[in-house]
Formats: structure tokens, C-alpha cells, sequence
């Protein structure tokens, strides 16, 4: 189910190198901060096909591709506490 997809990703998470971690934590917290007045769609639209692989050729293309990337963007925001914060709402970036 959903609950194992999540443990999954934290544990792939953890598995990132502290700056890169770091930097995650901080792009998560602003698309989260900016999310609360209604942009989360437009903003994992936007960026999460370009954070979550290599750029294209072409980067102002949508690609049917792009979708599993963009759901997983969106379940970083949408789970932070969780898969990037560890559960701790104190060290969460944003509201």
C-alpha cells in the first residue's frame, strides 16, 4: 500500500549525500511554503520532472514521461514530515 511506498522512499532518502539531502530539504520547503496558496500543482508541474531526472534537450517540453516524476515530486511535498524531516514538524522548513 501506500504506508510501504512511503517507508521505501525514506529509506531511498537516506541514502542521499548530506548536501544534496540538504539541498532537497530546502527546495521542498519553499514549493511547500508557496504550495499553502494553492500552487502545488503548477509547481510540481513545473519542477519536478527537472528535479527529479536530468534536464532534457528541450526543457520547456512536457512529456507523458514526466508523469512518475512529477507524482513523486508531489509526494515529497505533500509527505515531508515524513520523508524528509523524519517526522519532526520543529525542523520542517516553511509552514
Amino acid at each position: 500500500g501506500s504506508r510501504e511506498r512511503l517507508y521505501v522512499l525514506r529509506l531511498l532518502l537516506k541514502r542521499l549525500p548530506a548536501d544534496r539531502m540538504d539541498t532537497l530539504k530546502n527546495l521542498i520547503g519553499v514549493v511547500a511554503a508557496t504550495a499553502k496558496a494553492g500552487r502545488l500543482e503548477y509547481l510540481t508541474l513545473m519542477l519536478g520532472p527537472r528535479v527529479m531526472r536530468k534536464p532534457s534537450s528541450d526543457p520547456c517540453t512536457f512529456c507523458e514521461s514526466d508523469a512518475p516524476n512529477i507524482e513523486l515530486f508531489r509526494t515529497f511535498v505533500k509527505e515531508r514530515a515524513y520523508l524528509i524531516f523524519n517526522g519532526d514538524p520543529d525542523s520542517m522548513i516553511g509552514p
